[in-house]
């Protein structure tokens, strides 16, 4: 029992986010679990970021700048926007404490957003705030013809996860595999009728 003890605490001094994360844990089994989610039950009271389908491809832009937390930030932008003048003006302070960031990070996801076509900034001079005008994200097909590397990163990743499905495909036990062959002809046929 002892040694076990002695293991435990050596593997969280080694790893403390690992030992945040059994914490966080703890909290709910205390405290209870949070409700799951329902898209569909709009009286929940949940507010929503309405967020175009379009901004997952960005995550293809990667060598042009683009983390999740670009992505992020282009969300509370969207989120700040204000429909009777047109546009966003957080400052640049209130970006970063949304975000949990520092204001120059706020600062170089701004610049990358701007350059992947997502954002116009306006400056309205010292002293006031930006004004910031999402843009709708482009169709995968746009981005894939204009960004070679884009198109490069998704070629890969597409091939990649053939290898990784035929590969998972050939661990399945025979029955598994004809019943699989069996829904995708009936998907495909279904599609035909259509």
């Amino acid at each position: 029992m002892n040694q076990i003890n002695e293991t435990s605490q050596q593997e969280e001094k080694k790893d403390p986010k690992r030992k945040a994360l059994i914490s966080a844990k703890e909290v709910f089994k205390e405290h209870g679990e949070q409700p799951e989610y329902n898209k569909e039950n709009f009286n929940d009271g949940v507010r929503f970021i309405r967020t175009p389908a379009d901004l997952k491809h960005y995550m293809f832009m990667s060598d042009y700048g683009v983390k999740e937390s670009t992505l992020w930030l282009y969300l509370v932008i969207v989120d700040r926007y204000n429909d009777l003048y047109g546009y966003a003006y957080p400052t640049q302070s209130q970006l970063a404490f949304e975000m949990g960031r520092k204001p120059n990070a706020i600062k170089q996801n701004l610049r990358v957003l701007e350059n992947v076509g997502l954002l116009k900034t306006e400056s309205r001079g010292k002293g006031f705030a930006n004004v910031y005008k999402p843009l709708v994200p482009m169709k995968l097909e746009r981005m894939l013809k204009l960004f070679p590397a884009a198109k490069k990163r998704y070629v890969k990743l597409r091939n990649d996860l053939k290898i990784y499905n035929k590969t998972n495909l050939d661990r399945m036990p025979k029955h598994m595999q004809q019943r699989r062959e069996t829904l995708l002809k009936e998907i495909q046929n279904l599609k035909g009728d259509n």
